[in-house]
């Protein structure tokens, strides 16, 4: 039945994938001024392969890889896009050093320039995890958390300067 009321909603495709992938959006932040979000996340690619001894063999393929992409909130168009080796797991405008963090299923924390991911990593730190899905960044202090997998937080002091690596055991 109808109340009366009308609402429109649209969506659309912030990039093409191929046939035989599939993406996923993992993280989004929304930088202080609400004018621009980081999206990051995910591609899983499917495939097959003939084998060389055997071309009537079918090799199934699969590998996941990730995105990480910037999108202008006011006008809903992304401008920059940046496909990564891993899939992105969490992503963060840092409020006082321009930049955005991301981390991933990796134990990379990468940086990149706040206005254009399209150019790569500007910057990146190692994490005591083998994979990271948390970021949480102070404005005041500067100072940076990193958790994922495993039971250690990394410290980060700046734009990733490492201080320590504490371990949360709850034995």
């Amino acid at each position: 039945s109808d109340n009366g009321s009308s609402s429109s909603s649209s969506s659309s495709s912030l990039f093409s994938t191929s046939n035989n992938s599939s993406s996923w959006v993992s993280s989004v932040d929304v930088d202080p001024s609400a004018q621009w979000a980081v999206i990051g996340g995910g591609i899983e690619y499917h495939g097959s392969s003939s084998s060389s001894s055997n071309k009537s063999k079918q090799i199934s393929k699969h590998h996941d890889n990730g995105f990480i992409s910037l999108m202008n909130l006011p006008t809903r168009t992304l401008s920059t896009f940046s496909t990564t080796r891993e899939s992105i797991n969490d992503v963060a405008f840092h409020p006082t050093q321009d930049r955005i963090v991301s981390v991933g299923n990796n134990n990379i924390v990468s940086f990149w320039n706040q206005l254009d991911v399209s150019g790569g990593r500007v910057g990146r730190s190692w994490s005591t995890s083998p994979s990271s899905y948390s970021i949480a960044i102070d404005p005041k202090s500067d100072m940076m958390a990193i958790s994922g997998i495993g039971s250690y937080v990394d410290c980060f002091s700046n734009v990733g300067t490492k201080l320590s690596s504490l371990s949360i055991d709850m034995k």
